[in-house]
């Protein structure tokens, strides 16, 4: 009876310390699966900062080099109203012309102008009779294309400017004086265009797409 007992207590101890043992194991991986849950976590979170930080430094550095690029290379376009002068007088009285117009920057002082336009020329009607009485009627009217190019100075938002270049129409080279301000995106201009015997002053106002 005693022996039985003891066999007894024996199964029951060494039961009770299996369930210990499995108990203790299942506690052992339920950590280690938890640390491996962590780890996983902190190497996605990890993961996730450096390409979102990628991203921002890379659209950084396209923000950078476009508005590097705009700085460099403004383009515009503008319209001229222009009053002949001298001896162009004579036959006009009055003028508009519409531009394409390209600034590059070499700093913020100095710049490479350069201007692509159309002009057209318009004076009063007159008109007379000939000795057979046909009565003549003379409308002046003339068509000006003017490519030139040159450089501006600017301070602030004032700048001076002096360009050269050729004049259809009148068929003859020319240059161009001129002053302005920049004001944002808008341009107020004031210049003096002469081209052979020919010369007219003129107002200009442009719009730059690019500051």
């Amino acid at each position: 009876m005693k022996n039985f007992e003891k066999t007894h207590n024996t199964k029951q101890d060494d039961s009770e310390y299996l369930e210990i043992v499995f108990n203790v194991s299942k506690l052992d991986m339920e950590g280690k699966l938890l640390g491996q849950l962590v780890t996983i976590k902190e190497i996605i979170m990890k993961s996730f900062v450096k390409v979102i930080a990628i991203a921002c430094l890379m659209s950084f550095v396209t923000i950078q080099a476009h508005a590097q690029e705009e700085k460099k290379l403004v383009t515009g376009n503008s319209f001229n109203v222009m009053i002949p002068q001298g001896d162009l007088a004579n036959t006009y009285s009055h003028g508009f012309g519409v531009y394409s117009n390209i600034d590059y920057n070499f700093n913020k002082f100095l710049a490479a102008r350069f201007d692509f336009g159309w002009n057209d020329l318009s004076g009063d009607e007159t008109s007379y009779v000939d000795p057979d009485g046909t009565i003549h009627v003379n409308h002046p009217n003339m068509s000006v294309w003017e490519f030139t190019g040159g450089l501006r100075a600017k301070v602030s938002i004032f700048y001076l400017e002096a360009r050269g270049g050729y004049f259809t129409g009148l068929k003859s080279w020319g240059y161009v004086p001129a002053a302005g301000i920049r004001i944002g995106k808008f341009d107020i201009q004031g210049n003096y265009t002469i081209a052979g015997d020919n010369q007219w002053v003129s107002a200009r106002l442009a719009y730059f797409w690019e500051k």
